[in-house]
């Protein structure tokens, strides 16, 4: 079974059953570095191969750290994934990928299902402000809406990417329907408008299950300011959310480290897998 390891986001608990995941809520320290080491190494010790999951918009120094740790350690069960889903949305993401391992035996192919299994994800949220938001991209009257104190807008990643002015008599946002039994994750902070959570986007998903957690610390990085509430609707059955994720996935053995892989470079030996076949092929 694989270990998952959170660098940068704040685990919780997601799924019933998930386990404990070690986490560094924050970039990793230099004073945590030693930690970081006996973390990487009992998980290596324990499950055999490590999955370290950090936020690619804040990489450093934790991708650093990490890449020292691998040397430290001098091991190839080691492999990073950097995700660029925001911050509470990273975090369940982390806690569904330790719920999967179970179910899909080769670290490999868990890594290559994790782009899959951010889409099972449904990503939204309620701002006080679009003026720093790169992704999705606001418009320049959203811009100019943000320096009204009352503004609000709504961001949905699905169908597409969407920001929407929020106004009295339209603060709906495009929602999927879907018969899977999913959960929805709400983090709000201070001035975050938890209302349009439980009016709009909780009735729009058919009501299901709610669970509220703690702000996130790279909510305000993220999303540009502190007026925020993040919610993410997550699948809760496990086993089949594995088989979704993999069923698209062909392994085939790394030439160099003989690990299952399925992307075209090795995550754990680094190796590009295009040119180890035609050295192959040439031989």
């Amino acid at each position: 079974m694989t270990a998952i390891i959170s660098i940068g986001f704040k685990t919780e608990a997601f799924v019933s059953g998930g386990g404990t995941i070690p986490a560094f809520s924050h970039e990793p320290a230099p004073n945590d570095f030693e930690r970081l080491v006996d973390t990487v190494r009992g998980a290596i010790e324990q499950s055999g191969h490590v999955i370290a999951i950090y936020p690619d918009y804040a990489a450093e120094p934790s991708l650093a750290r990490l890449e020292t740790v691998r040397t430290a350690l001098n091991t190839r069960r080691l492999a990073t994934y950097g995700t660029s889903l925001p911050p509470l949305a990273g975090a369940a993401l982390t806690a569904l990928a330790a719920a999967v391992t179970p179910y899909i035996q080769a670290p490999g192919v868990l890594f290559a299902a994790l782009p899959t299994l951010e889409e099972e994800l449904l990503v939204l949220a309620w701002l006080g402000s679009v003026s720093k938001l790169d992704r999705p991209s606001p418009s320049l009257a959203q811009h100019l809406a943000s320096m009204w104190p009352i503004s609000a807008f709504g961001i949905s990643f699905w169908p597409e990417p969407l920001v929407k002015t929020l106004r009295r008599k339209d603060r709906t946002v495009s929602l999927p329907t879907t018969f899977r039994p999913m959960m929805l994750a709400t983090a709000a902070r201070e001035g975050g408008d938890m209302t349009w959570v439980e009016e709009v986007v909780l009735p729009g998903l058919g009501m299901p299950p709610t669970a509220r957690f703690d702000p996130t610390p790279l909510g305000p990085r993220w999303w540009g300011t502190t007026r925020l509430v993040e919610a993410i609707a997550y699948p809760v059955d496990v086993p089949v959310t594995a088989r979704r994720i993999t069923q698209n996935v062909s392994p085939f053995l790394c030439r160099w480290c003989a690990e299952a892989i399925a992307t075209r470079h090795c995550p754990f030996c680094g190796m590009d897998a295009a040119r180890t076949a035609l050295v192959g092929g040439a031989a």
